[in-house]
């Protein structure tokens, strides 16, 4: 490997960069959410939020793999509005800010495109 090739190496494993494709928003919002096949739902609230996934807090940790159905709560306009989709754990940990809570990263796997669209208009409330 040539010397300019491992220095740029090094300083890219050292810096701690998104890898995400879609960057988040921090916005703590409430969400309701459901186990699929599972009538009885659990609240939360989400850590940060983008066209991707979301980080959400739980008051019970969800395995790896498993798929949520959830639904966001927020204000944007005149009166509530609501975003729906269907989830993917891609990881959980205990949320060391919260006691008794857990972590969990979250992407989307079903979302409608107008949903998205709700969701980035009212994050771009909160970019430069």
């Amino acid at each position: 490997m040539l010397k300019e090739a491992r220095e740029i190496s090094r300083f890219y494993k050292a810096s701690n960069f998104e890898r995400r494709k879609c960057p988040r928003c921090s916005a703590a919002l409430p969400i309701e959410y459901w186990r699929v096949n599972y009538s009885k739902s659990g609240l939360g609230q989400t850590i940060n939020i983008g066209e991707g996934g979301l980080l959400v807090s739980l008051s019970e940790q969800i395995e790896v793999d498993e798929k949520l159905r959830v639904k966001l709560f927020f204000s944007f306009g005149p009166g509530l509005n609501t975003i729906e989709a269907i989830v993917k754990v891609v990881w959980a940990k205990i949320d060391a800010a919260k006691e008794g809570f857990y972590q969990h990263g979250l992407s989307f796997v079903d979302i409608s495109r107008s949903d998205i669209k709700k969701a980035m208009s009212f994050l771009n409330l909160f970019s430069d």
